[in-house]
């Protein structure tokens, strides 16, 4: 017997036409259910991967911690102390006329920000005597003007500017003797009197030995 069977049926498949033909490509009810599970599935995934990209990307963005009122504070007494140093060692620089062994050399210390900041510098200068009485009074000069240079001299740069003007005192005293020597038809070499010998042991009595290379400091 033949019966028909109506919507209401639970046991009804529908069939339907494929492309390749009059064939049964299964359950209609079943394959949407497939189709949508991988759509979820996919959509899922690609809001997975934005979501982690989103996070990323807000890790890697996010601003270091805040300085609090302190640290802030010593940041700025760091930056001005920086400022000093580099303009205190620079004003040396500018009148060294040569007589500098290179740059400036810094101290630093590293501030609350993660920036290295200079603390402290120097600038090594040539004191050895020139070859000649003249030659050594010009270089007591600029040494002397070297050291005098900044601003706010330290305590070391006013050491050095002494040493430097008893430098020249004596390469003055050896001119003068010079030309003394030279009036009286006389050569240096040649001259040996008791004043000279007196005056020649007060001077290196009294004028400090400047080292061959000093530092001025700020």
């Amino acid at each position: 017997m033949i019966g028909s069977i109506n919507s209401s049926d639970s046991s009804y498949i529908p069939r339907v036409r494929c492309s390749g033909g009059e064939s049964s490509c299964g359950p209609q009810e079943n394959s949407d259910k497939s189709l949508s599970a991988n759509d979820v599935n996919s959509k899922n995934n690609v809001e997975l991967d934005k979501e982690k990209a989103e996070t990323g990307a807000s890790k890697s963005s996010k601003a270091p911690n805040p300085l609090n009122e302190a640290e802030l504070a010593m940041v700025r007494e760091l930056k001005q102390r920086d400022r000093q140093v580099r303009q205190h060692e620079m004003a040396h620089l500018a009148v060294s006329g040569g007589l500098a062994q290179g740059g400036p050399r810094y101290t630093y210390q590293r501030g609350p920000d993660g920036q290295n900041y200079a603390i402290g510098g120097h600038v090594n200068i040539d004191t050895s005597p020139g070859k000649t009485p003249e030659e050594t009074l010009q270089k007591a000069r600029t040494i002397q003007a070297t050291a005098m240079a900044p601003a706010d001299p330290s305590g070391q740069d006013r050491a050095v500017a002494a040493k430097a003007s008893q430098m020249a005192m004596q390469a003055r005293l050896e001119l003068n003797q010079q030309e003394s020597a030279e009036k009286n038809g006389l050569s240096q070499r040649d001259e040996d009197s008791p004043a000279r010998r007196l005056a020649q042991r007060f001077l290196s009595a009294v004028t400090p030995q400047l080292e061959p290379f000093i530092q001025l400091a700020a």
